[in-house]
């Protein structure tokens, strides 16, 4: 494991492992991933009902959704934007993942779900959409309850990063 410059950190060979698959994969592979078309005009985000019992829903999701169209599409997003993507927010599901030696909450996954109409110049689209996002085990319920607003992050941030995607998809057919 030494050589005559002291030892290799071990996070080295994990990365050029890495570097060589990913190289693999990328000259072996016939698929290559399209740009996104441009948008051509500003994309507002709405969300037309919320039915979610936690109250940074609605805020998390929106915020979340404008980065993803702004940082995975290239999209500029605007209050005032003529294309819009409106969004539902049912009621999200909280489940217990793991309980104290009391059979107390002590982590749970909170998952926001809904549907999406986008509608643009191009046209429009309907779909649904899910995200889930998992509080922090610690010792008990408080620990965990102090981790809620970062899983609802989460959460919100996966939504929206399969919305991002199948936007990618929707944008792919308007060439």
């Amino acid at each position: 494991m030494t050589s005559g410059s002291g030892p290799r950190p071990a996070s080295l060979g994990l990365l050029g492992v890495l570097i060589g698959m990913c190289s693999l994969l990328t000259t072996s592979c016939a698929y290559t991933v399209a740009r996104v078309p441009p948008l051509d005009e500003a994309v507002r985000v709405e969300i037309a009902v919320d039915d979610a019992r936690l109250v940074r829903a609605q805020a998390y999701l929106q915020s979340s959704v404008a980065t993803a169209l702004q940082y995975q599409l290239g999209w500029k997003v605007s209050p005032t934007g003529s294309a819009r993507i409106t969004l539902t927010l049912k009621e999200e599901i909280v489940q217990t993942i793991a309980t104290t030696s009391l059979d107390v909450p002590a982590s749970w996954s909170i998952t926001i779900r809904g549907n999406a109409l986008f509608d643009s110049r191009h046209g429009h689209a309907l779909t649904t959409y899910t995200g889930a996002g998992y509080t922090t085990p610690g010792n008990g319920f408080e620990s965990a309850l102090a981790s809620e607003p970062a899983a609802l992050q989460a959460a919100s941030d996966a939504a929206a990063a399969w919305l991002a995607v199948w936007l990618q998809g929707e944008a792919q057919k308007w060439k």
